[in-house]
C-alpha cells in the first residue's frame, strides 16, 4: 500500500479519535483534548507537507503535553477507565512523536560512533513497541464503553497505519 494512503488512513484515524475525545465524559477532558488536537494537526502539517513547524517542534509539543498528562494526580472520585485511557493516550503520543522524528529522514547519530547510523535503528523498535501497543488496546477493549473503544481503536490503527509507512 502506498506511503500517501497509510498516512491519509492514520490521520483519518486521529481525526476520528479527535472527535470521540471531544464528545466523551461528561464534561471535557482539556489535557486529552489538547493532545489529540496537537497531534492531529502534527500528522495533517506532515501529510500535507506544509512543513509549518518543524517535525522536532511537533514531537516536543507532544511529548510535552503527554507528559504533562501522563503525570497528573488522580482524583479520588476519578474512573480507573479515565486513568487508563489517560496513560494510554500518553504513551500513544510519545510512540507517534518517537515515530515522526524517526519518519522524518536522514542519518541518526548513534552512541559510541562518529558516524551516521540508520533511520532502521530507530524505527524497527518503534514499530515493535507500536505492534505491542496495539495488542495492549486490544486488551482494554473489553472494559470500555464506545467512545473510549473507538479512541483505543483510533489511537492504535492510527499508529499501526504509521509504522507501516515508516517500514514501506
Amino acid at each position: 500500500m502506498p506511503a500517501e494512503l497509510l498516512h491519509a488512513g492514520a490521520l483519518g484515524a486521529a481525526g476520528l479519535g479527535t472527535c470521540c475525545v471531544a464528545l466523551d465524559a461528561p464534561r471535557p477532558r482539556l489535557r486529552e483534548l489538547s493532545l489529540s488536537i496537537v497531534m492531529f494537526l502534527a500528522m495533517l502539517d506532515v501529510v500535507t507537507a506544509a512543513h509549518l513547524v518543524p517535525v522536532v517542534g511537533w514531537s516536543a509539543l507532544t511529548v510535552a503535553l503527554a507528559m504533562a498528562l501522563g503525570a497528573r494526580r488522580r482524583r479520588p472520585t476519578e474512573p480507573a477507565a479515565v486513568v487508563g485511557m489517560r496513560v494510554h493516550s500518553a504513551i500513544g503520543a510519545i510512540l507517534m512523536a518517537g515515530l515522526m522524528l524517526a519518519m522524518s529522514g536522514g542519518p541518526v547519530v548513534t552512541s559510541g560512533s562518529h558516524h551516521g547510523g540508520s533511520v532502521a535503528s530507530l524505527v524497527l523498535p518503534l514499530v515493535a513497541a507500536i505492534a505491542l501497543y496495539a495488542a495492549w488496546s486490544a486488551t482494554r477493549l473489553r472494559r470500555a464503553h464506545l467512545l473510549e473503544r473507538v479512541q483505543y481503536v483510533s489511537m492504535a490503527v492510527s499508529l499501526l497505519l504509521l509504522a507501516g509507512a515508516a517500514l514501506g
